[in-house]
């Protein structure tokens, strides 16, 4: 990747990662899988079953990765380039096939990366601006919901638009771990096309005893809400005597007949491949040709990360000086327990961590308070909290949605214009609130930690 086309950035992608400051390998001590299981059965009082990130338990950091779920979502714009071939397209046929291969693409993210990140503040935020493309990419993401957890995310250049809506459930069940995003994604272009999909689940096997592998299973179910055409993409789940995933996959996308017109396959951790059974208008997808819409980037650079991050997520940490004039004070970029463990300092990002839960915790009850003194408007009344730059609508099934409001990118131009941040009213002195930490959490860590004294610019 050249210094041009690099996200976030002006400089080529090695450099940027070396500034995002990742550890060195081995620098975070690992804390076995194993350790892991009982250090939760003490927790909740040896009860190896349930929602293990909804529960309120405290995981330990050491098995964590420094990106909070905001960002990790954000990695399924890697591989962008298949949106912009989508956009391109003239047949809407030959559009899903693209939108097929983006789709595929973000599972090759996860084969080895078992650590799990950190779970996002109710009203946190982060923005991050892809300028690989000739017309720039602008995401945006907010944690909407505690009560369910829920994430909203948006990103749109002049071609496309994405929208989607994200938890995450899962069910600890002493040797594996089930987990279930519920990810409903929109994408629009400027023709008036409609797509709309959804996600198969993951399971990680052998958490606590054996060597762990992780599968996808279910389908990709993407429609064309505009033309009707259809596209299915089938994750085989493993048998009970496997110990590796089944990474192949397998599809049809249907015209809205329901007549076959391409066939697709490959694998989740590689690459998907259509073959065109119908005569197309774009010149080359006629019947016979067989097309690669996804190829993994080459993985030789996850030798020796502790993280075994892409090169693209690791600049979702990059933090230059001008970044942090114009960003949110809710950026996950501000976080102090995700900052340390990037720094390899599990103590900080520990002490962090529990400091940012505990006082999420207080927000809470304070919200509920001012609510029954009725002192307090919101909309959605188990968090009793209005997210800043999303809102609920109604999606074409009828169930309610997370929209951007697009305010957010009117706002920041504005300060990035003026110099002068903006703290959303119901944000300041939060436990979101990252630019704060001094002023609000002093007292809960046993004593005054004067930030600007270790060198720690937010």
């Amino acid at each position: 990747m050249t210094a041009e086309n690099s996200p976030q950035a002006t400089s080529g992608i090695d450099k940027l990662s070396a500034e995002a400051g990742i550890v060195i390998p081995n620098a975070v001590e690992e804390m076995s899988y194993a350790a892991l299981a009982w250090e939760v059965a003490k927790q909740i009082g040896g009860n190896l079953s349930g929602d293990l990130l909804n529960s309120g338990i405290s995981l330990p950091t050491n098995m964590m990765e420094p990106l909070t779920i905001l960002q990790r979502g954000l990695e399924i714009f890697e591989y962008l380039k298949c949106l912009e071939k989508a956009a391109k397209c003239k047949s809407s046929i030959n559009r899903m096939a693209f939108i097929a291969g983006f789709s595929a693409s973000p599972f090759a993210n996860s084969p080895d990366r078992f650590k799990t990140n950190f779970n996002p503040i109710l009203g946190e935020t982060f923005e991050y601006i892809d300028a690989r493309f000739k017309s720039p990419v602008k995401c945006f993401a907010e944690q909407v919901s505690h009560h369910p957890p829920m994430a909203a995310m948006n990103a749109f250049n002049k071609n496309w638009k994405f929208c989607q809506q994200y938890g995450c459930v899962t069910n600890f069940m002493g040797n594996q771990l089930d987990l279930r995003t519920d990810a409903q994604t929109h994408i629009y272009f400027p023709n008036g096309e409609h797509y709309y999909s959804t996600n198969p689940r993951a399971r990680v096997h052998n958490v606590a005893v054996g060597t762990m592998w992780l599968e996808h299973y279910g389908e990709i179910e993407i429609v064309n809400l505009t033309t009707g055409e259809k596209c299915v993409i089938e994750f085989p789940k493993a048998g009970f005597f496997d110990s590796a995933p089944t990474t192949n996959i397998s599809g049809h996308i249907y015209d809205k007949e329901g007549k076959k017109v391409v066939k697709l396959q490959g694998r989740w951790d590689d690459h998907l491949i259509g073959q065109w059974l119908v005569d197309t208008e774009d010149k080359g997808f006629v019947k016979g040709a067989k097309i690669q819409l996804w190829k993994l980037i080459p993985t030789d650079w996850k030798d020796g990360r502790p993280y075994k991050m892409s090169n693209y997520s690791m600049t979702f940490n990059y933090f230059p000086d001008d970044l942090k004039k114009h960003v949110l004070t809710s950026d996950s970029r501000r976080r102090l327990d995700r900052y340390f463990l990037e720094k390899a300092d599990c103590e900080s990002a520990t002490q962090w961590k529990r400091v940012a839960e505990y006082r999420q915790r207080m927000d809470e009850a304070d919200r509920k308070a001012a609510a029954k003194k009725g002192d307090q408007e919101v909309e959605h009344t188990k968090d009793y909290w209005t997210p800043n730059w999303f809102t609920m609508v109604n999606d074409h099934r009828g169930k309610p949605f997370w929209e951007f409001t697009d305010k957010y990118w009117e706002i920041r131009a504005k300060v990035e214009e003026s110099g002068d941040p903006h703290i959303p009213a119901n944000l300041k002195d939060t436990s979101c609130d990252f630019m704060h930490y001094e002023k609000n959490f002093k007292d809960l860590v046993g004593n005054t930690v004067k930030l600007g004294d270790r060198g720690i610019n937010l």
